[in-house]
């Protein structure tokens, strides 16, 4: 008990990790981290003190009848002597005085973490689109030299062709020019896929570009396979957005605790801006911890402090055992302060400031946070394809929808052949 017989009096809020509260009414189930730290202060002012819940359980705000909602209301009034870490807003500041600065916070915006998702086009990711490019232009190169050799040498052996009810035969030879480019086009490919071919050159000085182009086949088969296992096996992960166009565009619906800096920030910008596009796509929820458990389903994102959405990884990492949560890359809001309020006037801001500075100078403050969520750093590393698991992912069969695509493309091109073979006829 303090020397007046008064103990300080904090208005607190479910703002985790600062504070989390359970409950309205006496005696308040309260934790987080912040409670360490009043039990320095208060041994440093050689006081007591006890925990006010708002009845609306709200930050607070300025209602449009001037009415002060939340713990901005009970500092206004003098109901209490200080609040849990707040968001420092021009608004507050008129209110009341604020702390020392205890930590700067970004307010950013989650949403479900992504699925890893089969990679459609993982059939081409072995090679770059140069050295593809470069395949190509080999290709091409060798079909050419072939195509020479087969049509100035006479290489290939003269094939007979029965006359159509004639029964005279003709001679069809190596030199005829759509007969050694069909021939020049299937050696060519034949050897790019491995497939065995029976023509071979019959002068030494022929075989060297067919030798160059034998061994260089093998090489990038083997590469390829081998690569290719890999490529499928590796997902892709698909970002539902990552700005805040993009959370715009997507029309998904954003939670936004009522009275905070985002909530305030959106419901003040124009609607041509930024954040006031975002306006018809907010939602206010009444329990927040209800809104959290429905965030993670991928129900809608979330707007918070920085620090509340570490409190959440590190929770669904030990309950869930996995990360859950993916933060949007751009901030919604730049870095605000979070602070202790307190009444305009109040004597205790010099020796709450003293306590404050000290606790960061030592480190303490930082140590509590780290301590308190030992897996939010983990989790909050970018998504990719291997931060959750170093394990290999079964293959699923849309992995091969790609592979397919091409198969059944190459069947339906020689059955259309094969088909204007029949109603042309070869020459």
């Amino acid at each position: 008990m303090s020397r007046d017989g008064k103990c300080l009096k904090i208005a607190a809020n479910f703002n985790p990790p600062f504070m989390t509260v359970a409950g309205r009414t006496t005696p308040y189930q309260v934790g987080g981290f912040l409670v360490e730290v009043f039990d320095i202060l208060a041994r440093y002012l050689n006081t007591c003190y006890q925990f006010v819940v708002p009845p609306d359980g709200l930050f607070g705000h300025r209602l449009p009848n001037g009415t002060l909602t939340g713990s901005l209301g009970l500092i206004n009034r003098s109901e209490a002597d200080l609040t849990s870490a707040l968001t420092l807003t021009w608004e507050r500041t008129y209110y009341t005085d604020f702390s020392e600065p205890l930590f700067m916070d970004d307010f950013v915006v989650t949403y479900k973490r992504p699925v890893l998702e089969a990679d459609l086009q993982g059939f081409i990711k072995p090679f770059t689109p140069l050295l593809w490019v470069l395949v190509l232009v080999s290709v091409v190169v060798t079909f050419a030299f072939t195509w020479g050799v087969f049509k100035a040498s006479h290489l290939l052996h003269y094939t007979r062709v029965e006359g159509e009810g004639t029964g005279v035969t003709e001679e069809r030879k190596g030199g005829d020019l759509i007969y050694t480019a069909e021939k020049s086009i299937l050696w060519t490919y034949s050897l790019l896929v491995g497939q065995s071919v029976p023509w071979e050159p019959q002068r030494a000085w022929v075989r060297v570009l067919p030798g160059f182009w034998l061994l260089t086949t093998l090489i990038l088969g083997s590469v390829y396979r081998s690569n290719l296992k890999a490529m499928l096996i590796m997902p892709k992960v698909r970002l539902p957005f990552n700005t805040i166009q993009e959370l715009e565009a997507t029309g998904i619906s954003l939670c936004v605790p009522e009275g905070n800096a985002v909530h305030q920030a959106i419901m003040e910008a124009d609607v041509t801006s930024k954040l006031g596009s975002l306006k018809k796509q907010l939602i206010v929820p009444v329990d927040m911890v209800k809104a959290a458990k429905d965030s993670k389903e991928g129900d809608f994102a979330c707007s918070t402090p920085l620090f509340i959405v570490m409190f959440y990884l590190n929770l669904y990492k030990l309950t869930d055992g996995e990360c859950i949560l993916y933060i949007m890359s751009e901030r919604i809001l730049g870095a605000r302060s979070m602070v202790f309020m307190m009444p305009k006037g109040s004597p205790l801001k010099t020796r709450v400031d003293r306590v404050i500075r000290g606790l960061k100078e030592m480190g303490i403050l930082e140590h509590l946070v780290m301590r308190s969520m030992p897996h939010a750093a983990f989790c909050m590393k970018p998504v990719t394809a291997t931060v959750d698991t170093q394990e290999l992912r079964a293959l699923e069969v849309t992995d091969f929808y790609g592979v397919f695509a091409i198969y059944a493309g190459g069947v339906m091109l020689a059955a259309l052949t094969f088909f204007l073979e029949l109603i042309i006829g070869q020459p």
